[in-house]
């Protein structure tokens, strides 16, 4: 399901915004460590877990920064990437 929001979202947002760019980034890291996990068998190697653990840090850290910067604009209701990506879709 992530995957197929991951256009969507990069077609409503700015390109050239740095809150837009981080909650790309966010998702980004989301789908691809989903898809790591989705290729990786029931147990992990060294390898695939350090993979999966920068995937994981990856996603913190734009999604601490999209909360955080999020947060100081007084147009987003909310810090969660999902409801602030819902408040600025366009009107069909």
């Amino acid at each position: 399901m992530l995957s197929a929001f991951l256009p969507v979202l990069k077609s409503i947002l700015e390109p050239n915004n740095t809150l837009h760019q981080h909650m790309v980034g966010a998702l980004e890291a989301m789908v691809d460590l989903v898809a790591a996990f989705d290729a990786a068998g029931p147990f992990h190697c060294p390898k695939e877990f350090q993979a999966m653990q920068g995937l994981d840090q990856r996603f913190c850290r734009h999604y601490k920064w999209a909360q955080k910067n999020g947060q100081k604009n007084t147009t987003l209701s909310t810090s969660t990437i999902a409801t602030i990506t819902w408040s600025r879709r366009p009107n069909f």
